[in-house]
């Protein structure tokens, strides 16, 4: 019996340490949505754009580590955002890649496509479809979040 509790703790160390330690980083993103209700030559596009989402973990001076303490100890994340956008454009260029079928476009087809005021980089060099400044209804924004977990052997103040 002692043997099995012995393992759970083991797991629950494990775990801590993998939740601890979870980094997330995703790039590029750009969800659209078109609707062709009442004209079907000048669709209704709403999207979505971020540059870069990321987490991490940190320590006390906030400098990216590896926690191995478990939930016995302050947790540190940080929760960055770069280039977050929203877009609404009543009067959109539908996106098309010039083929029947989506899914025999290639990813330059698609990056043509979807980079545009995702990044700077792209905005300049891709030709932009839509008038950016008139249709965000959330310019680009960026931004961090830092997040402290108090440890299990604190006690509140």
């Amino acid at each position: 019996h002692r043997g099995f509790m012995s393992s759970m703790i083991d797991i629950q160390r494990l775990l801590a340490t993998v939740v601890g330690n979870l980094k997330l980083e995703i790039s590029n993103i750009h969800i659209r949505l078109e609707s062709e209700v009442g004209n079907p030559t000048r669709p209704v596009a709403l999207g979505l754009t971020v540059e870069r989402l990321e987490t991490k973990t940190m320590n006390k001076d906030w400098q990216e580590v590896f926690h191995v303490d478990g939930l016995k100890a302050k947790l540190f994340k940080k929760v960055i955002l770069d280039r977050f956008a929203i877009y609404f454009d009543p009067d959109a260029t539908p996106f098309a890649t010039g083929k029947a079928d989506w899914a025999a476009a290639s990813p330059e087809e698609f990056e043509k496509l979807f980079m545009p005021g995702i990044s700077e980089r792209a905005k300049s060099d891709v030709t932009a479809i839509r008038n950016d400044e008139d249709t965000y209804l959330l310019k680009p924004v960026s931004g961090w979040l830092e997040y402290v977990r108090r440890g299990e052997s604190e006690t509140l103040v």
